[in-house]
């Protein structure tokens, strides 16, 4: 079949702007900025036909084995002199079905295989069948025969109904064709009628599974990423390509293939058929990044520890979200409402905040950046640091509760931050866990050029340990490293190891002494500046 191709193609700033593509290869092409606003990508017709008989061919063939396990099951049922070989069979069928939904195909199997063991037991004090001979094993494989072929053909039936739900997108005349394809195959194949409750309750069985799967059930979807990679081979191809602030807005990208993808604030508000589009290792993947995304709804949830770098969530609902260690890295958040928004140890390098409401939100310890965007943000008042038990002062700014920014303030007020490095600690100060977690990131990074400015008390217990850096450093990942560094020490490394290092290390001491001698003076300033104590070249120097 053949495919157009754009393969390699230079389309920055292209305008497909309600186009319709059909299995068109855009591998490794250059669409940054290309806007492509209400297009719609479907799959080839010549390949939607090759489907079509495939999935006959599957619901045939899923019927046939459905059958024949049926019509196993049956023989064990009335074929036998005693009750007792044919009632295990239904009991483990029918217990396999009802775990199947909760636990996934392999353990439904093996939950039903097991149950057939004591069947196995009574084989041996009934082992005959019209007074001969059967053995033991007879009655026991058939029986593990019908579990098996039963469930492998519900899991063939499932793919088979997935995948014409994702070319036809009929839910119940997909569904309800396979029921009837399912009935009549498997009972012409067995050519017994006895077989109909069994075929019955798998062809309904198999319409519940797919619909569990199509709402992206996480035991199911292994069946869902198999139909999709199976329909998606003669899709609209985006592999490796650069799609860097293209915007799909409103556009249907129905099995499209984005592995690879530069998707560095790609657009995708309203955008339909993502979640049957091959995604790989894009933040497209995750089930609430992509709704957010295509929602820009992300009000009181929370996606704390996410990785968003790259993001477009311009004009976003963000109100009372949590953010905490999120990477919003090179995000696009303008004009976003940020307003009470948590953003403690969010990463914000290169993210363009401009016209975002923060009013209320928490910037504990939060990672801008020189390169972070932050020019007409809308700010009445901030919080420095999240409300704990032990201590509920947000330390409010401006401090008077009366008094807000002024238009333009915030800025100003935020500059300081964004010009230095600021290592915040809100709670559980341990001066030795803060001075050796401090000389391993000086270590870590010489070429960083740190430089203590001062230590600041904020509110009754808060400690802020500030630092000027390189031109051009990244301070949100220098300040991840460090907090993430602390929290091991604290957590991981005993005591006596944290006074042998301080012991050991004369920079680190002098650190440790110097921070605890801050703390119990109380004062709000220290008169330690920078020609005290330097750090450079990963070495502490007291001056």
């Amino acid at each position: 079949m053949y495919r157009k191709s754009f393969s390699n193609s230079n389309l920055i700033e292209a305008s497909f702007d309600n186009s319709c593509f059909l299995g068109r290869d855009f591998t490794n092409a250059e669409l940054e900025k290309a806007s492509l606003k209400g297009s719609s990508f479907w799959i080839q017709l010549q390949w939607k036909f090759l489907l079509t008989v495939a999935i006959l061919l599957l619901a045939i063939l899923s019927s046939c084995v459905i059958g024949a396990g049926s019509l196993f099951s049956v023989f064990l049922l009335i074929g036998f002199s005693q009750p007792i070989h044919g009632i295990p069979i239904l009991l483990s069928l029918s217990v396999s079905l009802l775990v199947i939904p909760q636990r996934g195909f392999t353990l439904g199997v093996i939950t039903g295989v097991t149950l057939l063991i004591p069947f196995l037991l009574l084989s041996t004090i009934f082992p005959t069948i019209n007074n001969n001979d059967i053995g033991i094993g007879v009655p026991f494989f058939i029986g593990v025969g019908s579990v098996t072929l039963v469930t492998s053909g519900i899991a063939l039936a499932t793919l088979s109904t997935v995948l014409a739900l994702i070319v036809f997108e009929s839910v119940y005349i997909t569904i309800t064709g396979a029921i009837g394809i399912t009935l009549a195959i498997a009972t012409m194949t067995s050519r017994t009628y006895t077989v109909i409750p069994i075929t019955t309750i798998a062809a309904l069985f198999t319409g519940y599974l797919a619909w569990k799967t199509i709402n992206s059930s996480q035991l199911f979807m292994w069946i869902l990423q198999t139909a999709i990679a199976i329909a998606a081979k003669r899709g609209n191809l985006f592999i490796n390509a650069n799609l860097s602030d293209a915007d799909f807005t409103d556009a249907t990208l129905k099995l499209c293939d984005f592995r690879g993808a530069n998707l560095t604030r790609t657009r995708f508000f309203q955008a339909r058929g993502l979640k049957f589009c091959r995604l790989g290792n894009t933040y497209l993947a995750h089930p609430q990044i992509r709704q957010l995304v295509v929602t820009l709804n992300g009000q009181a949830q929370q996606f704390d520890g996410l990785n968003l770098e790259g993001v477009n969530l311009q004009g976003a609902n963000l109100q009372d979200a949590s953010f905490i260690g999120t990477n919003l890295n090179n995000a696009n958040l303008r004009n976003a409402d940020l307003s009470r928004a948590i953003l403690k140890q969010a990463q914000l390098d290169g993210t363009d905040m401009r016209g975002a409401i923060l009013t209320g939100a928490c910037i504990e310890d939060w990672g801008i950046t020189g390169s972070t965007k932050l020019e007409g943000v809308h700010c009445d008042y901030v919080f420095m640091r999240l409300e704990t038990k032990d201590n509920p002062n947000r330390l409010r700014k401006p401090d008077y509760l009366g008094e807000d920014f002024a238009e333009g303030e915030f800025a100003d007020f935020i500059k300081p931050y964004v010009d230095t490095l600021d290592l915040y600690h809100s709670q559980d100060i341990d001066p030795r866990a803060i001075s050796i977690a401090l000389k391993n990131l000086s270590t870590n990074h010489p070429e960083q050029e740190l430089r203590f400015v001062a230590i600041e008390r904020r509110g009754n217990n808060g400690l802020n340990l500030r630092f000027t850096t390189a031109p051009g450093s990244d301070k949100s990942e220098l300040s991840h490293e460090y907090f993430t560094d602390y929290a091991r020490i604290n957590k991981e490394l005993p005591l006596a190891v944290q006074l042998k290092l301080v012991a050991q290390d004369s920079a680190i001491r002098t650190l440790k002494d110097t921070i605890e001698q801050f703390i119990q003076t109380g004062t709000h300033q220290s008169k330690i500046q920078a020609e005290t104590i330097q750090i450079v070249q990963g070495e502490l120097i007291v001056t």
